[in-house]
C-alpha cells in the first residue's frame, strides 16, 4: 500500500496572488474664486485617447473630503482632462495633465457656489413628504453653465439639500410617491444658501370602474 503524497496530506496550498504594480494617482485640491477649499464637490477624469484609439475608456471620479483634497485612483498613463463636478455637468472646463508617473498634482478652479436648501410639505397637513426626488435644473445662469443639473431626495424631515450650484435662475421639480408634481423658481446666488418651502398636494384617487 503506497503511502498519499505529502502535499495530499498537507492540504491546499494558499494561492499566490501576482505582486501589483504601485497605484497611479491624480491628486489634487478644487479651490473657488477666493482661494478657499472646497469640500463634497465631486471631481471626474477621462483619458484622452491617442490617434487611433478608441475612446471608450471609464471615467474614474472622486470627491473632495473635508480638507477639500481628492484623489483619483487606478489611472493608466497618458493624457488625460480632469474636472470639478459630475461627467454630465461640470462646474469649469476640463484641465489638461499628462501623467507619466506614478502621481500628479493639479489645482482645480471654480466659481463661487451657492446652495439650495428645500422643504417639501404636505399642502393641507404641512407634514413633511419624505422621499421626494427634486430635480433642479439651471436655466439662466452668469456663466456657460446653463442647463446644469443637480438632484436631490428628501429624508425623514422631508428637507433636501443641493450643494455646488453654480449662480443662477433654477427650476425645481418636485416628484413625490402619491403627490402631483409640483413646480418652482428659485435663484442662487453666490455663497448664499436659497430656503424654499415646496407644499404638495395629493395626487386624485382613480374613480372606481376606471
Amino acid at each position: 500500500r503506497k503511502n498519499p503524497p505529502d502535499d495530499l496530506l498537507q492540504g491546499p496550498r494558499p494561492f499566490r496572488y501576482p505582486a501589483m504594480e504601485p497605484d497611479t494617482v491624480i491628486l489634487g485640491q478644487v479651490l473657488d474664486q477666493v482661494g478657499a477649499r472646497v469640500i463634497g464637490i465631486p471631481v471626474h477624469a477621462r483619458m484622452v485617447p491617442a490617434e487611433g484609439e478608441a475612446s471608450n475608456f471609464p471615467v474614474a471620479t472622486a470627491t473632495t473630503g473635508g480638507d477639500g483634497l481628492f484623489r483619483l485612483t487606478g489611472l493608466r498613463q497618458g493624457l488625460w482632462e480632469v474636472s470639478p463636478g459630475t461627467p454630465r455637468n461640470p462646474l469649469a472646463d476640463p484641465l489638461r495633465l499628462h501623467l507619466a508617473g506614478p502621481e500628479a498634482r493639479l489645482d482645480l478652479r471654480v466659481g463661487i457656489l451657492g446652495i439650495a436648501r428645500i422643504a417639501v410639505l404636505e399642502k393641507k397637513s404641512l407634514a413633511p413628504v419624505k422621499a421626494a426626488r427634486i430635480v433642479a435644473r439651471l436655466v439662466h445662469g452668469t456663466t456657460n453653465r446653463a442647463g446644469h443639473g443637480a438632484s436631490a431626495t428628501t429624508g425623514e424631515d422631508g428637507m433636501a439639500i443641493l450643494p455646488h450650484l453654480p449662480v443662477g435662475d433654477y427650476v425645481f421639480t418636485v416628484f413625490a410617491p402619491d403627490h402631483r408634481r409640483t413646480v418652482l423658481r428659485g435663484r442662487v446666488e453666490a455663497g448664499a444658501t436659497l430656503e424654499l418651502g415646496i407644499h404638495l398636494s395629493r395626487a386624485s384617487a382613480p374613480r372606481d370602474g376606471l
